[in-house]
């Protein structure tokens, strides 16, 4: 009697998601006709969902509900989890966790060895449905700038510069137990206006994975000969490592 009332309430959560996942469609649609579509995604958890929303684009709708896990993973590839990209994907083949079977039963040891950070060992969590703890921190943000010597007042000299900046705000990070959401970074030009760019990204305190958000967001350099005359990088959205 027990299993039968569970499975009505898990048969009635479903159906109420369901039916959310069709009004947000219908009112996507009303507003934008046909130029936006949207897949959405239901599981156990935020990151789950994420990854339940990409299974199926750009107009689908995927469950994966607690017994799914993890069949119905397996037919995923390592890179199709939200946060995973290139650089990730690397030191993944190189620890040998590069199928999501094999991904799925490491121990959380060999995830945070594998993610250089906590952040591995959230991962653990994420892949079994269970919603990681983020202890908010007083910190907001972390910010790094340098004026910079005339001998680097160059595209080169810049970029040298939020380098040898980042690593330090990354050393600050660890220091301070602390994990980032978000990579910001500033360029100050003698004429003309700053440039600035930004990147939300994965909690994480890892030196090589910020050091790939910096070289994509400086791929968006302006190309006029106005010569750099400070760089900046700033973290914010600042989390508490966890405690365990």
């Amino acid at each position: 009697m027990k299993w039968f009332a569970n499975s009505l309430t898990r048969n009635n959560k479903k159906r109420k998601c369901a039916k959310t996942s069709r009004k947000i469609k219908l009112a996507l649609a009303k507003e934008t006709a046909e130029y936006i579509r949207c897949s959405n995604g239901i599981a156990p958890n935020t990151f789950l969902a994420k990854v339940a929303s990409n299974m199926k684009i750009p107009d689908g709708c995927v469950v994966i509900e607690q017994e799914d896990i993890p069949e119905k993973l397996y037919a995923l590839k390592p890179r199709d989890l939200t946060g995973i990209g290139s650089g990730m994907e690397v030191r993944l083949v190189h620890y040998r966790l590069n199928t999501m079977q094999v991904l799925y039963v490491a121990n959380k040891q060999q995830l945070r060895t594998a993610w250089g950070s906590i952040e591995g060992e959230r991962m653990y969590d994420k892949l079994r449905g269970i919603e990681p703890h983020y202890v908010k921190n007083t910190h907001s943000r972390f910010d790094h700038s340098h004026v910079l010597p005339p001998e680097q007042l160059t595209y080169y000299g810049a970029k040298a510069v939020l380098h040898r900046l980042l690593q330090k705000a990354c050393m600050r990070l660890r220091s301070y137990e602390l994990l980032t959401l978000n990579i910001s970074i500033k360029v100050k030009f003698c004429h003309h206006a700053s440039f600035n760019a930004e990147s939300a990204c994965e909690a994480t305190d890892n030196s090589r994975t910020l050091t790939e958000s910096l070289e994509t967001l400086f791929q968006q350099y302006p190309r006029h000969d106005d010569p750099p005359c400070a760089v900046g990088v700033s973290f914010t959205g600042l989390i508490n490592v966890s405690c365990n």
